[in-house]
């Protein structure tokens, strides 16, 4: 992502979010519904920052590392946080609302625990051999 895209993705964001605000303001849409459709918003942003992981361009830190263990980790984090991202959104839309923000926590905190476990186990042995 471009830095151009990533700052018009971040002001639609924005003008939805100031739009549902005027919306529940206004008594357009009740309370609830402005807070469902700006957690959908959330979740996908984080979708779409999910797909964009793997697709990221190499890093310095990347050098030393294994290439094919960090694309497969990349890979992961990018597929759980997608998934965490459609199921956000899914919470959001569906679930009752008393339920919404404990499932939804659970569910972005648990792929952030399973990224994070994948990076440390993954980081075991994964520097590359150095030619001398």
């Amino acid at each position: 992502m471009t830095v151009k895209n990533a700052l018009l993705l971040a002001a639609a964001v924005l003008v939805l979010a100031w739009l549902l605000v005027m919306g529940v303001a206004g008594d357009v849409l009740a309370d609830t519904t402005g807070d469902r459709l700006m957690g959908a918003i959330n979740g996908v942003v984080l979708a779409v920052v999910g797909n964009l992981i793997p697709k990221n361009i190499e890093s310095r830190s990347d050098r030393r590392a294994d290439p094919a263990r960090t694309l497969a980790l990349r890979r992961l984090a990018g597929w759980t946080f997608t998934l965490a991202g459609i199921g956000y959104v899914a919470v959001q839309l569906t679930f009752p609302i008393e339920l919404v923000r404990p499932v939804s926590i659970g569910l972005v905190a648990g792929a952030l625990a399973v990224v994070i476990a994948a990076c440390l186990l993954t980081g075991r042995g994964s520097q590359a051999p150095v030619d001398s």
